[in-house]
């Protein structure tokens, strides 16, 4: 059982709170403790002065022996008694949690008062956001830092940085004060979900003239004050089977964290990089179907699937068709040697006759790169 007295100071005046009592399991000698708020409300900070813990123990205590006899033998038997005992502990403080005053933090780790063998540390951690499209996040990232037997730091909001946080391909370096942890074991990183999003919704009209439609994959980048949505792939139109037909209009939507307030586009097709599926009986699959590109020195992409979910595995690579993506992927290099291509098995369809692959490198500008094609490959 644990008694709990904090004391804290507003505006010069000493305020002593009531006792509160809070029943716990036994966590043994208590070596520090984290104290905190959660930033809500009005007029929320908080200077903390001193907490004040009392541990409420039962211990026992060995009474006056009294002897026995029992016919010839003489036996003790030792008879206890329990008693209340009562620990104090205590942790200074002196110091604000609070937003804007102080160290800006608020929550704070504090060890008993007089217990010099505990030293306050600072952890300094590096964190590298990944180069992917839309890798960055405006969310509230926390984390945990956990030692070998010396509990962890509790949880701390990565909120100051030497950047702007959490851009994409970007390293930000934070700092967290917290009672030495000795060896590190373990961290927790997460976030809370928090960051903005927004649908754009993006309506493209073909020209009514002879042969402008495509078949090609079109894609589409939103620029504005403060991000970009990365290369989105106009899939999907809301009003029409075939995409980009002359004289139609598509709709789409393009997912993405706000970019703040629309400056430009970049509109593009990929000239048809595809994969033809054989004209023969049973030639179509439905199954999971991935590539690998394979470049100069042994370098070569992760596996990647084509397909973003079963239903797209059913729309496409059917008997006599083209089918076209854009992946993004690893750079191999300017010269694509080989390509494994292939798919996961299972259902009731998962055999495909491959005809011919045709890849082509889309430029950071827009533009077609290099070509390389491989022709007639049989999976079963």
């Amino acid at each position: 059982m644990h008694l709990m007295k904090l004391r804290c100071l507003i505006s010069s005046w000493v305020l002593t709170f009531p006792w509160w009592q809070r029943e716990a399991a036994d966590v043994g000698k208590i070596y520090k403790i984290q104290i905190g708020r959660d930033g809500k409300g009005i007029g929320d900070g908080w200077f903390l002065e001193s907490v004040m813990l009392k541990w409420l123990a039962m211990k026992t205590k060995e009474s006056d022996k009294k002897k026995k006899k029992k016919e010839s033998d003489e036996e003790e038997e030792e008879e206890t008694k329990v008693e209340e005992v009562m620990d104090i502990y205590t942790f200074v403080a002196h110091c604000w949690l609070a937003k804007d005053e102080g160290d800006k933090e608020l929550v704070v780790e504090l060890v008993p008062d007089g217990e010099s063998s505990l030293e306050e540390n600072t952890y300094e951690v590096h964190v590298l956001t990944g180069d992917v499209c839309g890798a960055g996040t405006d969310a509230n990232v926390f984390l945990s830092i956990y030692g070998v037997g010396r509990g962890d730091t509790g949880e701390h909001q990565l909120k100051r940085s030497n950047n702007l946080k959490f851009e994409k391909g970007q390293v930000d370096v934070f700092t967290i004060k917290a009672i030495d942890l000795g060896e590190l074991k373990k961290l927790q990183i997460h976030h809370d979900n928090s960051a903005k999003s927004t649908t754009y919704t993006v309506k493209v009209k073909t020209g009514d003239k002879k042969n402008v439609g495509t078949d090609a994959n079109v894609f589409i980048t939103l620029y504005g004050s403060k991000d970009d949505t990365g290369i989105a792939s106009l899939k999907a139109s809301k009003i029409n089977k075939n995409k980009f037909e002359r004289g139609k209009v598509d709709e789409f939507t393009v997912e993405s964290v706000d970019i703040g307030d629309l400056k430009k586009i970049k509109i593009g097709h990929d000239n048809k990089d595809h994969e033809n599926t054989s004209n023969i009986f049973g030639a179509g699959t439905d199954a999971d179907v991935f590539i690998v590109l394979y470049g100069s020195n042994g370098i070569c992409t992760q596996q990647k699937s084509l397909c973003l979910n079963k239903r797209e595995q059913r729309m496409y690579f059917e008997r006599n068709s083209v089918n076209q993506f854009i992946v993004e992927l690893e750079d191999v290099g300017d010269i694509i040697e080989k390509i494994r291509i292939g798919h996961k098995g299972g259902g009731l369809n998962s055999r495909w006759h491959l005809d011919r692959v045709a890849i082509r490198r889309l430029l950071s500008n827009g533009n077609v790169g290099c070509e390389s094609q491989h022709s007639t490959i049989d999976f079963h």
